[in-house]
């Protein structure tokens, strides 16, 4: 089906359900998910430019961190990460008894795009270029 087709259009108690229930996911089935309606989905179709939809995690500086934490940030105070999908054939193949986190403790860049990353996961793919990563 083309994307332009997809016109759904949600009522507000429609709307109210889909939010619970996206709610309701842990944090590594709400990615996944996310990553099935970012994988087709573009947000210009008349665009000559290739753009993609991509999860990120924003953290702001806080109030109470040390100056060498505040240094370490950008010169507006926030860090802005993408949230890689994770490669889930790669842990199959390595991990029986892998156990899913629900926090975002794993960080690193890709080194194909240089975009930084942060994910509940080690093993990951960069939303952006596509390429499988480690992440530490």
């Amino acid at each position: 089906m083309d994307v332009k087709q997809r016109t759904l259009k949600l009522n507000q108690h429609q709307r109210a359900e889909l939010v619970s229930r996206l709610l309701e996911l842990g944090t590594v089935e709400m990615v996944d998910v996310l990553q099935e309606v970012f994988e087709t989905r573009v947000p210009d179709l008349e665009s000559r430019t290739e753009q993609k939809f991509c999860l990120g995690i924003a953290t702001i500086k806080p109030k109470f961190a040390s100056q060498h934490l505040q240094d370490l940030r950008s010169k507006d105070g926030v860090w802005l990460k993408v949230v890689p999908y994770t490669d889930w054939k790669n842990y199959q193949a390595t991990h029986e008894d892998f156990v899913i986190p629900e926090g975002f403790y794993e960080s690193g860049r890709c080194p194909s795009c240089l975009i930084d990353l942060i994910s509940s996961q080690r093993r990951a793919i960069c939303p952006i270029c596509g390429q499988s990563i480690w992440l530490t």
